[in-house]
């Protein structure tokens, strides 16, 4: 099989081979925050599959091709993880270097070595998916299609739902109020859309002027004192469902007060996958009808 390949002003031609299973899922290199904030300060155009700690290669390419695409550019990171530039932007090679690990590693004078088995599930392991099953169905709210009538008696009994889920599940805690988000489905499977999000980030940083980025990091700053958003550690691992929803700033120089607000876009999504806004419950509108 030929394929032809967009290689800078040019085409590529490959010969290759075709094959219902290539690699599967692989696991990469995770890029540390000090490498995002080199990559941002650098303002390098870098291939959005580099922020996905998966991959599923649709191709592999061998030296002979890959030396074509390659341009040469070696730039190495924080973490040790390198940038190729290829003629399709850059993208990653070689592992991090965790150095505090190494050093564990080091004084223990031992390798630990995991192995991969398929073994039957313990009591402890069913109990522990069970739990996580119930708490999935507690927080989901029930499908429009259970509802007949018209269209607006069945958004009517939506968002009459909607308020109850919200009622129902409201905590008050020390350190403030906690609510659930009103999933329209048990079972949502939504991507983590880190790459949309880090893809933005950098064309926030590399189209938007110095005054506007000091906005949006006064905001943010100010958002952290107040609590209202929270950092989180890269490097730590989370259960359940992980996603990230990418950010841009609104610019309005015509108020005396709020001239830029950051926007958190809900409705971003790959093709053919559903988007935040998409697996989620508008509810009702509670806002006051302004042009009454």
């Amino acid at each position: 099989t030929e394929l032809r390949i967009k290689n800078g002003t040019e085409e590529l031609t490959i010969g290759a081979y075709a094959t219902k299973d290539l690699a599967g899922k692989i696991e990469k290199a995770v890029l540390t925050s000090e490498d995002l904030q080199f990559m941002l300060k650098q303002q390098l155009q870098i291939n959005s599959d580099v922020f996905e700690k998966r991959s599923d290669p649709q191709m592999i390419l061998g030296c002979d091709y890959f030396c074509q695409i390659w341009q040469g550019a070696l730039i190495p990171l924080p973490s040790e993880i390198c940038l190729v530039k290829t003629t399709m932007g850059y993208t990653t090679i070689g592992t991090s270097q965790n150095k505090k690990k190494f050093e564990e590693v080091k004084k223990r004078e031992t390798i630990n070595f995991t192995a991969v088995t398929v073994e039957n599930e313990t009591d402890e392991s069913t109990n522990e998916r069970k739990e996580e099953d119930n708490q999935k169905k507690d927080m989901a709210m029930k499908s429009s299609d259970e509802f007949s009538g018209s269209l607006t008696e069945e958004k009517n009994e939506i968002d009459r739902r909607t308020m109850e889920f919200f009622k129902k599940t409201i905590e008050k805690r020390e350190d403030g109020y906690y609510v659930r988000l009103p999933f329209k489905q048990i079972n949502s499977n939504i991507p983590t859309n880190w790459s949309i999000a880090m893809k933005r980030l950098l064309s926030v940083v590399k189209y938007q002027s110095i005054e506007v980025l000091g906005m949006i990091d006064t905001i943010f700053k100010d958002q952290l004192e107040l609590q209202v958003i929270e950092k989180v550690d890269m490097s730590e691992e989370v259960g359940g469902l992980v996603h990230y929803n990418p950010h841009q700033p609104v610019l309005t120089p015509h108020k005396t007060t709020t001239k830029c607000r950051v926007v958190i876009d809900g409705s971003s999504h790959f093709k053919n996958e559903p988007s935040l806004n998409d697996m989620i419950h508008q509810g009702p509108v509670i806002l006051p009808d302004l042009t009454q």
